[in-house]
């Protein structure tokens, strides 16, 4: 079974649909995975056999900035200097047609389960594996995002089988590179190399993002994190 960590409160304060990076308040800690950031105070996770899973109710819980909010929820660790995070999405909820909130940028039913390297609400890379459904299309793919002072910078979404999913990220100096395999990690795909400004201390780990009405429910696993 698994171990609910339950509901928690405000992790980081809520300004203008924006993480206020400063005002950090680490709520609780899953074993081996990090800090839990909850910023809406709704969402639910479930710790068991080295796996966490996180429940996005069907409210909007993105990272975003500008056209969307920054609000997802968060488990985080600290990294400093070079290094590479991976984690399996085992499974994302699939993202059904015409469920998208009202008022939203996008008009794609978006659920994701992502790899996320994290400086501050402006600054910061995302790594989703997708599932999507526009118009009754469903697609899904390796997502990669990157965001300097709250402008995105690189965006590339390779699509891929409906299936479970590494998904990786290495930071070099002033350089990440984004890579996934779906044959349990014995072969990978890279994208191409994105030049990112980020500070020498980090964090880093996993979010789940929702842009619908249903439940987004996110299983991962096998996180690895080390230079």
């Amino acid at each position: 079974m698994f171990r609910t960590l339950s509901h928690f409160t405000l992790g980081w304060m809520l300004m203008a649909g924006v993480l206020a990076a400063e005002e950090v308040q680490p709520v609780e800690t899953a074993r081996g995975w990090g800090q839990i950031v909850d910023p809406v105070g709704d969402c639910k996770f479930e710790q068991a056999e080295g796996k966490l899973a996180i429940a996005v109710p069907g409210a909007y819980h993105d990272l975003w900035p500008g056209k969307g909010k920054v609000n997802a929820p968060l488990v985080l660790q600290e990294v400093t200097g070079d290094f590479t995070i991976e984690v399996l999405v085992e499974e994302v909820t699939k993202a059904e047609p015409d469920t998208v909130l009202p008022g939203m940028a996008s008009t794609a039913s978006f659920h994701a389960g992502s790899l996320v390297i994290w400086q501050d609400a402006k600054n910061f890379v995302r790594f989703d594996r997708t599932n999507m459904n526009k118009g009754g299309r469903a697609t899904t793919a390796c997502y990669l995002h990157a965001y300097q002072e709250g402008e995105r910078t690189a965006e590339l979404a390779p699509a891929v089988p409906d299936k479970p999913t590494h998904l990786r990220l290495s930071r070099k100096e002033d350089r990440i590179t984004a890579a996934y395999s779906q044959d349990g990690a014995k072969t990978w795909t890279s994208l191409p190399e994105q030049p990112i400004k980020l500070a020498d201390k980090l964090k880093a780990g996993i979010s789940a993002l929702n842009n619908t009405s249903r439940e987004n429910a996110v299983r991962f696993a096998d996180l690895k994190l080390g230079k």
